[in-house]
């Protein structure tokens, strides 16, 4: 049996394709274990499912190629956003905490 805590070795994978992969994953905001595997268990289900492959896309029909590149952007967008958010309040949240602190030493020299 596989012991799932086991990192991978892929022999065979091209420099291009590493690089593709390199690229495809940091602009999802994912891992490259993550970006890969959603792409082999999204390749999987369709070929599971009977449906044929459209031959651009191996694993993906034309539709459903297209419905996930359009959650996929979707997703990258919300990310892209929910990112923005965090740090405007991680920036209000220093500004609070500096404010108290000047605040604490205006009263100490009292």
């Amino acid at each position: 049996m596989d012991n799932p805590r086991m990192p991978w070795s892929l022999i065979g994978i091209s420099d291009e394709a590493r690089k593709a992969v390199r690229i495809a994953a940091t602009e999802n905001h994912q891992t490259i274990g993550q970006w890969l595997n959603d792409r082999i268990l999204l390749a999987a289900a369709q070929n599971n499912s009977g449906t044929p492959a459209s031959p651009d896309n191996p694993g993906h029909t034309g539709t459903a190629s297209a419905v996930l590149h359009r959650m996929d952007k979707t997703l990258s967008e919300a990310e892209r956003y929910s990112t923005q958010e965090i740090e405007s309040y991680r920036t209000a949240l220093a500004q609070i905490s500096q404010r108290l602190y000047d605040l604490e030493d205006i009263d100490n020299t009292d």
